[in-house]
């Protein structure tokens, strides 16, 4: 049995708040439901205005986002391993990754080959992530993706302090990188 009032506020509340276009087709099905009830609601199309100035990326990211650090063997490295630390966001739309790296004015988009038809936006420049983590800090996750920024943030930090270049610094990243990834579900 459908709660038809909480139906029509949860309508109501996501009417013109959607910047995904399949999901502002959705709340379209959705209110055409609803109209074919008697129910006046007309659908507004106009996409929500996103910036870094509001909360809705950290939504977006903790639904399709991931904090990663990896370790490549390096010889020239004095611990045998250069740290990576990246930002990710996975999307099958192209333009609204294009529209994230627009506002952050850092990182890359590529197209993922063992995905049909999915993209992915990443930031491991180590001179763009100040601007992540000043996101992040300032519109806080909700999800298990907030411990896992947390301990990525302190991460970068180390490594801007030069810890992972000493083995005891790097013994502790890699021990700090583990419980980082363990609940991302992260492919590449």
């Amino acid at each position: 049995m459908e709660d038809l009032p909480s139906l029509i506020k949860l309508a109501y509340l996501f009417n013109g708040n959607f910047f995904l276009d399949h999901r502002i087709k959705q709340l379209a099905n959705w209110i055409q439901n609803l109209q074919s009830k008697s129910i006046s609601i007309i659908h507004n199309s106009t996409k929500a205005s996103i910036s870094l100035n509001d909360a809705w990326l950290s939504g977006f990211t903790d639904a399709e986002g991931c904090f990663n650090v990896t370790f490549v063997k390096r010889a020239a490295y004095i611990v045998g391993f250069r740290t990576v630390i990246r930002f990710i966001l996975d999307q099958n739309n192209s333009s609204v990754l294009k529209f994230i790296l627009s506002l952050f004015n850092t990182g890359y988009i590529y197209h993922r080959k063992s995905s049909i038809g999915a993209y992915r936006y990443i930031v491991d420049s180590f001179k763009g992530l100040p601007t992540i983590v000043s996101y992040f800090d300032k519109f806080p996750l909700k999800t298990v993706k907030k411990e896992a920024f947390i301990k990525w943030s302190n991460i970068r930090s180390m490594m801007a302090n030069k810890e992972h270049l000493t083995h005891e610094g790097f013994a502790k990243i890699k021990v700090l990188a583990k419980s980082v990834n363990n609940k991302s579900n992260i492919n590449y």
